[in-house]
């Protein structure tokens, strides 16, 4: 009796907590969602005479020529409400560039400004920012995003259907901002080679938008429901009166040369405490994109380097899921878009992180690669091959994926993937020779293996206002002690109008679904979630608060492979308010159902099988990140697994100037009564990061983390200079010092040492 109650609790509160929802009075949104216009706006570019030279000012006799976009709408916190501040924008092109001028007028000038610290791939929501979603194939459903603010930082995306994006994406263009007592300027350039778009094209889309960051307002032209965003080409503006240069061939080159040096120790080592440095070694690669012509780009990489990417932040677990870390490298970041299922972030059949790293996030080796994309307005293409080398433990992989698209009519997609992964057999692990006992409890050769995983997807834009993506997938497995034959499945269904988003979610896993060049958060269960959450504006709100979004999600879960009930969670938040400058403030409640078939050792306590009911609870709170001081803080408490957790997560952030920077952050969790011994276990980490900038250009980022729980330091100090556009230079150091356990369960001492000074040079041949 008791499993059958914590099924059906969930139910009946979820709706109750709804109807609370849909009653809350709401008389900011009269207005309602419009449709794309049948007849979209124009805007005429007109053909530069003279050279423009970007410096953010705009004083090229051609801007004054050119005709000019003024009537910017706000879409945010308000749906067509007058704009506060006027925006002019022009644009130009000659047969290398497409230009945009932009000038952004704030009546307290230089005093109006808010960017608080000064990077490439800059914060969306802390910064004022100039947006360009540009559809240079005109299908109303693709645009590259170039986006900048006032110190001309670069951020860069790509988006598909508004509904996925790639916010890693980086290309080569340019741009300066400028500014003064008027307000902020910006001039972009943005390389004809850099666009896809059909030959003899005349005419592009464009949505632009401009952020006013001190009073938490978003504009747009053209008009955009509040709903969308700014990335919903279906309602862009026509440029029209371009002339782009015949698509032909164009070849990037980027080389690198890469020196280094390491210093590896283990505690209680024979040969010391210290194997002493090593290097310098010298290593050489780099990578060639072929752009066949605008729609078609072929990558190729040799002796494949990553070591100036940022190190993973380090977590603390208490789910029994396994958390995913985000692809940093740049090679697999162009293009991720087409390879990312969007029914469910936590099931992605092909999952780049698995090419080049191990299970704990280390570099391993890759010999190289290639990967071809052709994009065009009813279909697109994708396929990749890469040699990852043999490692100490594992032998060498080959990675291969194929991926097609296509458009079936204006609001419907439908793809396949398909991916291998072999694997060869691994080396046999040394045996110390003074090692006494038995050699057996080192852990033996990894297998040979194949890995195939092959998937269908689609996506449904049934109205204006309501979607859906879909994704079945199958793998297999040619070792007979890996799992054989696998699937899994997802659907997500999704309405949103200015008032309410609803979001329903049902997915399946198999016991045995292995995508072994992918990533799932679990096997063996059977998923149903339904997410809602209102935003309300009702008249006796004081002027500090511009908004409410009370929301509640409800997810439950069986075991697949008997459907035996596995898991519930019901979170409310019936307060959250959002402040007219961003800062926000939420509180919520969680009811939790836990049916535990196997032990679980969260931060190594033991809890055993049985079942479990509890509650908790969570307070949230941040300031407005677009100001110098700044920071958020989030504490939990309340019962898990038949004890007691109490959470605390801080954050402080202080920018003096947009210059420098200084970020401090502490979690902490302790978990008391838990377990079959009644464990109090308590674990933190500390993290400490600074950012000096001389521009957006020359930033020295460091980070560093401290794991109480495994004793673990984490030091990461990076040089970053941009010394010509997307041409780098890296000074690196690494240090991280840990517990390590031998086959022996003996715990010593570990260091590991590392210095990087890597340079690439990007040539457009």
């Amino acid at each position: 009796m008791r499993s059958m109650v914590a099924v059906q609790l969930p139910a009946p509160l979820t709706l109750l907590v709804l109807l609370a929802f849909f009653l809350y009075p709401s008389a900011a949104f009269s207005q309602e969602i419009f449709p794309p216009p049948e007849r979209l706006p124009e805007i005429r570019a007109t053909r530069a005479a003279e050279p423009i030279r970007i410096d953010g000012r705009l004083r090229e006799s051609d801007w004054e020529t050119a005709e000019v976009i003024a009537s910017f709408t706000r879409f945010q916190p308000n749906q067509g409400g007058p704009v506060s501040l006027p925006t002019e924008v022009r644009i130009l092109f000659d047969d290398e560039y497409l230009y945009f001028g932009a000038m952004m007028y704030d009546t307290l000038g230089r005093e109006g400004i808010r960017v608080p610290v000064i990077r490439r791939d800059f914060d969306y929501f802390e910064n004022d920012l100039f947006s360009i979603a540009l559809d240079g194939l005109n299908d109303g459903r693709n645009s590259m995003v170039f986006q900048t603010n006032p110190y001309g930082a670069q951020r860069e995306l790509l988006s598909l259907d508004a509904t996925t994006f790639n916010r890693q994406w980086q290309t080569l263009w340019v741009v300066a901002s400028h500014i003064g007592d008027y307000g902020w300027s910006t001039e972009v350039a943005i390389p004809w080679k850099s666009i896809r778009y059909e030959e003899g094209a005349t005419e592009m889309r464009v949505v632009l938008m401009r952020i006013i960051r001190r009073l938490n307002e978003r504009a747009t032209w053209p008009p955009l429901p509040r709903a969308m965003n700014p990335y919903r080409m279906d309602y862009g503006a026509l440029i029209t009166g371009l002339r782009p240069p015949p698509p032909s061939s164009n070849v990037q080159v980027n080389p690198y040369l890469l020196v280094s040096g390491q210093d590896t120790a283990v505690e209680g080592d024979p040969g010391g405490t210290s194997d002493g440095w090593r290097g310098p070694e010298i290593k050489a690669g780099g990578e060639v994109k072929w752009a066949m012509d605008t729609r078609s780009v072929l990558d190729v990489t040799w002796n494949t380097d990553f070591a100036q990417v940022d190190t993973d932040r380090q977590v603390l677990n208490l789910t029994r899921f396994s958390v995913q870390f985000p692809e940093q490298r740049q090679f697999f970041l162009e293009g991720n878009e087409l390879y990312t299922m969007s029914a469910r972030e936590l099931i992605q059949p092909f999952f780049s992180r698995r090419i080049g790293l191990d299970d704990q996030g280390n570099p391993v080796a890759l010999d190289g690669g290639f990967r071809f994309t052709r994009r065009g307005t009813d279909q697109t293409a994708g396929a990749m091959l890469m040699r990852q080398a043999e490692g100490s433990e594992s032998g060498a992989a080959w990675f291969a994926m194929g991926r097609y698209t296509r458009n079936l009519n204006a609001t419907n997609r439908l793809g396949i993937m398909a991916s291998l992964r072999h694997d060869a057999e691994g080396p046999v692990p040394p045996v110390p020779d003074n090692f006494i006992g038995d050699a057996g409890l080192f852990v033996p050769p990894s297998p040979a293996n194949t890995n195939l995983t092959l998937t269908a997807d689609g996506f449904s834009r049934m109205t204006n206002t309501l979607l859906s993506h879909y994704m079945l997938s199958y793998t297999r497995n040619s070792d007979a002690n890996a799992p054989a034959d696998g699937w899994s499945g997802v659907w997500l269904g999704e309405y949103r109008d200015n008032r309410n988003q609803l979001e329903l979610t049902l997915a399946s896993v198999s016991e045995t679904y292995d995508p072994r060049a992918g990533f799932i958060d679990d096997v063996n269960y059977v998923m149903s979630r339904a997410a809602y959450t209102h935003t309300a504006m009702p008249g006796w709100l004081p002027d500090f608060i511009q908004e409410l979004e009370p929301s509640v999600d409800a997810v439950h879960f069986r075991r697949y492979n008997d459907l035996n009930f596995r898991e519930a969670v019901v979170t409310a938040s019936p307060v959250a308010l959002i402040g007219r400058d961003a800062s926000e403030l939420e509180w919520s409640v969680e009811a939790h159902w836990q049916q535990l078939e196997n032990p679980f050792r969260p931060l190594g306590a033991s809890i055993a099988p049985g079942r479990y009911q509890y509650w908790l609870q969570e307070l949230e709170y941040n300031t407005d990140y677009s100001r110098r001081i700044a920071g958020k803080v989030s504490l939990r408490e309340g019962g898990y697994f038949g004890g007691r957790l109490f959470s605390a997560s801080l954050e402080a952030r202080v920018a003096p100037v947009p210059q420098l920077m200084l970020t401090g952050t502490y979690t902490y969790n302790r978990l008391r009564d838990v377990g079959t011994g009644d464990d109090d276990i308590r674990a933190g980490i500390t993290g400490l990061e600074t950012r000096v900038a001389l521009n957006a250009r020359f930033q020295w980022i460091t980070f560093y983390q401290f794991n109480t729980r495994s004793n673990l330091h984490v030091l990461n100090s990076r040089l970053q200079w941009e010394y010509l556009p997307m041409s780098f230079l890296y000074i690196v150091l690494n240090d991280t010092r840990g517990d390590a356990v031998d086959p022996l369960a003996v715990r010593r001492r570990s260091l590991d040492q590392q210095a990087i000074m890597k340079i690439t040079l990007l040539r457009q041949l």
